[in-house]
């Protein structure tokens, strides 16, 4: 509304049906940022109501269409050559002053749509309900389009290029990629964006093998760093246990601890512990040992109990 108001001061206003301003005067009197004035340029010239044309230099001319076109044919033949005479002051016929060529280049190679056909002065009921009909479709469409870019901005999409892939793209496929965004959950969530839209939005997830292995490794790691914090403690458990036993083997008296002792010695030649180097009372092999003994000979002590 702030445009069409703002188009039709400057070409009623002026008695003119075409008017050429430039897109700095546009964004400082509607107070619209870059991306909103594409948006409703775009929607007054889908639903018929201006009219933009580009000229050589690469600016633009907006036109109010003709069912909204108060001005007479002959009434604007009267005044456009007095405006006309007014154009290198600047002002009236120019109210832009000197507008930024490459602003209106970018705006006529992305954002300016084709032309739509204007509706006549005085349809009849049946193409008035029709074109109704046609413009609330258009406007649905439009909330639509404008919901899903307010979801890629969130995301972290650029304001340009959420604006460019609903407009060249299906909501449908925008729905599915922002849908698929929530199950995979990337680390960068627009970068995801951006290509599952343009590769179709429907697409598996690549699996890269690199990345497999990497995981891979890391899980078999963290098993044996893990196993390997197990076989620690039972060891230090096992130990605490065996000078458990050998204190309270110090308790017992002489005649038991040589008891014990010759149980040892009989166990040790048995099974072979003799022959290992270093064998005697400190070795770890006799302490561990003698802890079993004693352990089966206080276990033998309770059963006759």
């Amino acid at each position: 509304m702030r445009l069409f108001l703002t188009l039709y001061r400057f070409t009623t206003g002026y008695l003119r049906s075409w008017t050429c301003i430039g897109e700095t005067l546009l964004l400082e009197m509607t107070g619209l940022s870059s991306s909103s004035l594409y948006e409703a340029k775009r929607v007054l010239v889908a639903l018929g109501y201006i009219q933009i044309r580009h000229m050589v230099s690469g600016r633009c001319e907006y036109r109010i269409c003709e069912g909204l076109q108060t001005l007479r044919a002959e009434a604007e033949k009267g005044v456009a050559a007095r405006f006309a005479r007014k154009a290198s002051g600047g002002s009236e016929a120019d109210p832009s002053g000197q507008p930024e060529p490459w602003k209106e280049s970018k705006e006529k190679k992305y954002h300016h749509p084709a032309q739509a056909k204007t509706l006549p002065l005085n349809p009849n009921l049946t193409k008035a309900n029709t074109s109704r009909e046609g413009d609330d479709a258009s406007l649905d469409a439009n909330f639509k389009r404008l919901g899903l870019t307010e979801q890629l901005k969130s995301a972290g999409v650029s304001e340009f290029m959420a604006h460019k892939l609903t407009r060249e793209h299906p909501p449908e496929m925008i729905a599915l990629a922002m849908e698929r965004l929530k199950q995979v959950r990337p680390e960068n969530p627009a970068g995801y964006l951006v290509a599952e839209v343009l590769r179709g939005g429907y697409q598996t997830l690549r699996v890269e093998p690199e990345k497999v292995q990497r995981e891979q490794r890391e899980k078999i790691h963290q098993l044996r760093v893990e196993q390997r914090e197990r076989e620690l403690q039972q060891r230090d458990e096992g130990a605490l246990r065996v000078a458990q036993k050998l204190e309270f083997f110090e308790q017992l008296s002489v005649e038991h601890r040589n008891f014990l002792k010759l149980r040892v010695e009989s166990q040790a030649l048995s099974e072979g512990f003799t022959r290992l180097p270093g064998w005697g009372v400190e070795h770890p092999a006799y302490r561990g040992l003698l802890a079993e003994v004693l352990a089966a000979w206080q276990l033998e002590g309770k059963q006759r109990e």
